[in-house]
């Protein structure tokens, strides 16, 4: 418990940190670094096939390079460049036929979509009009997820009657669930008010509402998905690079879910300008 407190705030700091007073291509950093070490997690949680996890490392470090370039470039590309990086891949599945079943390829996608796609989307999210407030929105909107989640469940669920979902995470109850939700929802108002007050930002509490209820939805789907994973794999954690909450993926699980669903909803409605 004191390890899981010390870590999550001296986490949350220093991220902070870096989003606040150093340039945007530091969260980059950041997020490409947590990208490749989530992928050694997976890899080793799946004992997945070596040759197509090198294949998952060098799309994400291609990705990552990609977009820096376009930063400092007029290089502009567009999603058919999705098939210059997917090619390889049919090239590997050729050269390496039978030895790569169909379930071992059928991994490799899961591993780039759910890794690699989804958490480039706190980028994009980055890069919005406001995207450093929508950044924090979102962080926010996953990890007070789960740390109002984690103590109402244990205000309010000793004992575990009620149970979330058994089969996938036996220690998640509703009233966890409840709490969370709740307790995002009015954290996340409250941050709406703060950058109102203080930084003299209009804010659309509406939105910021709908999007807290999404956000918390999200983060719980997405903790539940990487619980899953977990118990086919029969692991605890995916890593202990982080004492009290595992590896770099059991801390940004929820986060996958949410940064996407923070885009698309920023694309179209307002939120904060």
């Amino acid at each position: 418990m004191k390890n899981r407190l010390i870590i999550g705030i001296s986490g949350t700091i220093l991220l902070l940190v870096v989003l606040i007073f150093l340039p945007a291509i530091a969260l980059r950093l950041v997020v490409y670094t947590a990208m490749i070490i989530a992928i050694h997690e997976i890899h080793k949680a799946l004992k997945f096939n070596k040759a197509l996890i090198l294949y998952a490392y060098t799309i994400a470090i291609a990705y990552a390079l990609v977009d820096i370039l376009q930063q400092y470039t007029q290089l502009k590309l567009n999603s058919s460049t999705v098939l210059l990086v997917l090619a390889p891949m049919l090239y590997l599945i050729l050269y390496l036929h039978p030895k790569i079943k169909l379930k071992s390829i059928s991994t490799a996608f899961f591993i780039l979509t759910y890794i690699c796609y989804f958490l480039s989307f706190i980028i994009q999210v980055r890069d919005m009009p406001n995207g450093l407030y929508l950044v924090i929105f979102l962080l926010l909107g996953a990890w007070i997820t789960d740390a109002c989640a984690y103590f109402s469940g244990m205000l309010f669920g000793r004992g575990g009657k009620h149970k979330l979902y058994e089969e996938v995470s036996p220690k998640k109850t509703i009233e966890g669930s409840i709490g969370g939700a709740v307790g995002t929802v009015i954290i996340l108002v409250l941050y709406g008010m703060l950058l109102q007050n203080k930084f003299g930002l209009n804010v659309n509490y509406i939105s910021v509402v709908v999007l807290a209820i999404l956000c918390t939805t999200m983060a719980q789907l997405g903790d539940l998905c990487a619980s899953k994973i977990k118990r086919e794999s029969q692991i605890k954690d995916f890593g202990t690079l982080l004492p009290g909450h595992g590896g770099i993926l059991d801390r940004v699980d929820s986060v996958l879910f949410v940064a996407p669903i923070v885009y698309m909803f920023a694309s179209y409605f307002p939120i904060i300008w």
